[in-house]
């Protein structure tokens, strides 16, 4: 937003909500490679958070802001889920330990290295242990070492 002489200025909340489709209100979309890896990322969502990202209407007020640290905790996790997943272009399952660290490295703040680095491993062992589309069979022990080393 500008203030009219070139200079830009931080949008207060009220400008926010004004605009129904702003940057805030929509969800990226996202190249995953292949369809296993959205298959993955909802089997990962549902057990995590299940019905814990909708609000009812007769909610109290702490049950309303749990909700609200669910969809940030599932837009945390999201985003660095899915981005790595558009990294790699192919099933999370194939990937090694190389390619999970080259992704990471690009990542200069430590805490948001370290954070994504727990997001990705989190998501690969959901999947392997509740053995997702028949995971268990198909991982590889490259996987299997990278799940373990993360």
């Amino acid at each position: 937003m500008s203030d009219g002489l070139g200079n830009l200025k931080r949008p207060n909340e009220d400008e926010l909500e004004k605009k129904p489709k702003g940057w805030r209100n929509v969800d990226k979309e996202f190249d995953l490679g292949v369809e296993n890896n959205s298959i993955y990322w909802e089997q990962f969502k549902y057990s995590k958070w299940g019905d814990g990202l909708n609000y009812k209407e007769d909610m109290t007020e702490a049950e309303k802001k749990k909700v609200k640290g669910n969809i940030n905790s599932m837009r945390q996790y999201k985003s660095s889920i899915m981005n790595f997943m558009q990294h790699v272009q192919k099933d999370i399952l194939t990937v090694s330990k190389k390619e999970i660290d080259i992704y990471l490295e690009a990542i200069e703040n430590e805490k948001t290295r370290a954070n994504k680095q727990a997001h990705i491993k989190s998501i690969l062992t959901f999947v392997v242990q509740k053995n997702v589309m028949g995971a268990m069979g198909r991982a590889s022990k490259n996987a299997l070492l990278t799940i373990i080393l993360l």
